[in-house]
């Protein structure tokens, strides 16, 4: 008796990609021969009894048993929303909740009417993301792990460049543009599994080519992670850690306070022994509009956040639904049918209503516009409106699809709805 694996999904990928296995076996001509497949996430298990195709292989997609259940998630482990965890010492990160799978897929001989020989089993890590047709049947997905400096380490769709601030660093980095009151986040993999084995997060603040302070952070539980960067994933999974990159975080996390220092940009670095392998560029951003500025903070396709600024005026709207019921007018019970002109035949017994917000950005870039195209599509959307993060949902957008340069500024629109009805 013998099975084989033919071809598998590479060893970090996401939950909605296309996740195909083929195995093959010597003992198909069995009687009631089947192949046994189990797969299990975190302490949930399920197993399928299938039958071979007709060329006597086993070709199944293992999506269809995790995507429901590695998807994006707002809380934390300790179920605290992402964007309500307050970033002190020493909890300096969040792993995540259930936005993160270790995957064991396991596929075993079954025939007269017993389980036969040893199973087949592989292991993998699957962020809540998803891929494209276009992109080929085996994605690859090692880009978003911090491993070498090759790729950009980060699950952000935001893509890496060159760009030259006079403090000497010349590797490609993802750029985000913050004034110091912003708040904002990135999420990374880590773990033996998904990552280097030892590793440390770098915060490095500048003002043009000096450094105004540096802190560094080890990965482990004593700074908020799951558990220790150099261990293997557990099989509860939460391999994902939300890394705050927002200026307003620094003060809290180091007492740095960066609206009363002078800063021209930070840089906060995948760092693995002493060297930094991809950076999030974090430029001082002039925050001088007369409108408020919107933070859209979103789960993008790739299993992490990203997050758009939205910089024209704001405009709000509220709708309301009422339930009503006819109630005949008159007190036919008493003595005489007396009756009010002020009495009214149509009552309302319930009401709710919700509330539209209508966000403007002027001057949309290339990767803003494609970045805006999955904020449309995002399943987990929150904006900072009035001085705290608002739950939505999209309703409608209106974007231009932005490619190369123009001297024509764009101007994109999205319709948000909160995720919270009003109780009237």
């Amino acid at each position: 008796m013998s099975i084989s694996r033919l071809s598998q999904p590479n060893t970090f990928a996401f939950s909605n990609d296309r996740l195909l296995f083929t195995y093959s076996s010597t003992e198909i001509a069995q009687p009631g021969f089947r192949f046994v497949v189990v797969v299990t996430v975190g302490s949930q298990s399920m197993t399928s009894y299938i039958q071979p195709n007709p060329s006597n292989h086993l070709i199944f997609d293992a999506s269809t048993y995790v995507r429901d259940l590695v998807v994006v998630d707002e809380f934390d482990s300790n179920l605290v929303p992402i964007v309500s965890a307050i970033y002190t010492a020493p909890i300096k990160f969040r792993c995540s909740n259930k936005a993160a799978g270790k995957v064991v897929v396991s596929v075993q001989e079954y025939y007269n009417n017993a389980l036969q020989g040893t199973a087949n089993t592989y292991t993998m890590y699957l962020a809540p993301g998803h891929g494209q047709i276009y992109e080929g049947q085996n994605a690859n997905r090692a880009t978003y792990i911090a491993s070498n400096g090759t790729g950009v380490g980060w699950l952000t769709s935001r893509s890496q460049a060159v760009y030259t601030m006079g403090d000497g660093v010349t590797t490609p980095s993802v750029r985000v543009d913050m004034s110091p009151t912003t708040e904002g986040w990135m999420v990374r993999a880590y773990g033996t599994a998904v990552g280097v084995g030892s590793h440390q997060i770098r915060y490095r603040i500048y003002n043009g080519a000096s450094v105004v302070a540096t802190h560094t952070v080890d990965l482990n539980t004593t700074n908020g992670a799951a558990f220790a960067s150099g261990s293997a994933v557990p099989s509860t999974g939460n391999f994902l850690l939300y890394i705050p990159v927002g200026p307003a975080h620094i003060n809290g996390l180091f007492g740095t306070n960066m609206a009363t220092t002078t800063w021209t940009h930070m840089r906060i670095s995948n760092m693995y022994s002493g060297v930094a392998l991809e950076d999030i560029l974090v430029v001082n951003e002039d925050d001088s509009c007369k409108h408020e500025d919107v933070w859209v903070l979103f789960w993008n396709r790739v299993g992490g956040l990203d997050a758009l600024k939205f910089n024209a005026r704001r405009q709000e709207e509220r709708s309301f639904e009422h339930k009503n019921i006819v109630r005949p007018i008159g007190r036919y019970g008493s003595t005489s049918g007396l009756y009010y002109s002020t009495e009214r035949t149509t009552e309302a017994y319930a009401a709710t209503g919700r509330i539209t917000h209508t966000l403007l950005k002027h001057g949309i870039t290339p990767q803003e516009s494609a970045l805006f195209g999955e904020l449309a599509a995002s399943k987990m959307v929150w904006a900072k409106i009035g001085g705290r993060w608002r739950p939505m949902y999209t309703e409608s957008t209106n974007a231009p699809i932005v490619v190369g340069t123009s001297s024509k500024i764009q101007t994109a629109e999205i319709s948000l709805i909160e995720a919270q009805e009003l109780r009237c």
